[in-house]
């Protein structure tokens, strides 16, 4: 559907912007519908602001990834303005030939009339598998491949076995999630794990609020440095402290504050993810 989109786009976008007079596009994509947008906007002189939330040849494997990133290329030198959402993106679209002058950094508002502390929800909590007055770590978001899910499991597997009191719950799903499984079963912690697949927007507060700590787990890597994981921010908002690998972005965006806590995924990642569940304030 992708691919034959790619296609289907353009005469699409010709009809609208000519029947709208539209005067501003505002651009996300990038395979699928961005460059075909820069291309025909220049046609027709309607200016392109691109909003830039990843690095789109990166995040998902394919075969397609050397076209993927001249797309890119062309969208980062074509555009009339490209919104990044942290320095570490802006210096990574300077670097593919942006014009440093039309690059700024917007960071990303969060909604806080819906993301605020909840009191846990035991009905769901039961639903879940989760016990009456068990800690639950989440991670909750796709499931990417640098997701370090599998590695963290590794790593919190021995406590969780002298630890039945507390849980990791998993929401999401991705290109990972076999090799996670596979983590779960090599420990034997099919009791302690809770995968569950993608809930709705309007159900997500109720799933972050179950939790005593949040993980962001993510491998440190371009691609991860570029991004602004949404579950971070949301579990900000929510008042659940998060412990997360360091990632530029990430730490660029929550400076001044102490409710993420940055750590190198190996044994020190667990142990303040451990004192975190300890603290009760």
């Amino acid at each position: 559907g992708r691919y034959f989109a790619s296609l289907t786009f353009v005469p699409l976008f010709w009809r609208t912007a000519r029947s709208r007079k539209i005067d501003l596009v505002v651009l996300y994509g990038v395979p699928t519908n961005g460059w075909q947008t820069v291309l025909l906007a220049k046609f027709l002189k309607i200016p392109v602001i691109f909003r830039a939330i990843d690095i789109a040849h990166l995040l998902r494997e394919t075969k397609f990834q050397s076209l993927v990133e001249l797309a890119e290329r062309y969208i980062y030198r074509n555009v009339d303005h490209i919104s990044a959402h942290n320095e570490a993106l802006k210096n990574y679209c300077v670097s593919l030939g942006a014009s440093i002058n039309n690059v700024s950094i917007d960071f990303p508002s969060v909604d806080l009339a819906r993301f605020k502390p909840h009191p846990r929800d035991k009905e769901l909590a039961s639903s879940l598998g989760i016990h009456s007055g068990q800690k639950v770590v989440l991670f909750r978001g796709t499931l990417y491949r640098f997701s370090g899910l599998e590695l963290f499991i590794e790593l919190f597997a021995d406590y969780l076995r002298r630890n039945s009191d507390t849980c990791l719950l998993i929401v999401g799903s991705g290109e990972a999630e076999a090799v996670i499984r596979k983590a779960i079963t090599k420990h034997d912690l099919e009791k302690q794990v809770i995968m569950r697949p993608f809930v709705s927007y309007d159900e997500l507060v109720r799933h972050i609020c179950l939790a005593d700590v949040s993980v962001n787990t993510f491998i440190p890597s371009l691609v991860t440095h570029c991004v602004l994981p949404g579950r971070v921010l949301q579990s900000m908002a929510c008042g659940i402290p998060v412990v997360s690998t360091p990632l530029q972005g990430m730490m660029n965006y929550s400076q001044g504050s102490d409710t993420v806590v940055y750590r190198n995924l190996d044994p020190s990642f667990v142990e303040a993810v451990v004192n975190l569940l300890a603290d009760t304030t």
